[in-house]
């Protein structure tokens, strides 16, 4: 028998097979680790801006409040601009029947979410308002 030194080609095209079959794997998880990562992220910054609306509402006046129905106009902080891409908040008030309460709801959206995040929450009226 002859003395073989190094590989046959059949053996090396194997090898590179199977190796490119590891890589192409590991390169997809970390693809989708990635998104997984920027998804998070996103949607930390979401609840971050439901919580800071529900604030913002909870410090207005009760005067300041608007009717049930009828929609107020939250912009997404400069800060949040870039991990909410075309984000977006909406906060709305709706009656309850105790009438030195109301009911607000805040809904965040941005591209590519694949829900909004949301939070509600019940809002006393000053002692002194007038429902």
């Amino acid at each position: 028998m002859k003395n073989r030194r190094g590989f046959t080609i059949f053996e090396a095209i194997i090898a590179l097979a199977i190796l490119a079959v590891l890589l192409s794997v590991g390169f997809s998880a970390w693809v989708q680790s990635r998104q997984v990562i920027r998804f998070n992220d996103q949607a930390s910054a979401a609840r971050e801006m439901v919580i800071l609306a529900l604030e913002r509402v909870r410090s207005l006046p009760p005067e300041a409040l608007p009717q049930p129905g009828q929609p107020i106009d939250f912009d997404i902080l400069p800060q949040m601009k870039d991990r909410l891409p075309a984000g977006r908040c909406d906060v709305s008030v709706a009656e309850v029947s105790e009438p030195l309460f109301k009911i607000v709801r805040v809904s965040v959206t941005w591209k590519g979410a694949r829900h909004p995040e949301s939070g509600e929450a019940l809002v006393r009226l000053s002692a002194g308002a007038k429902p």
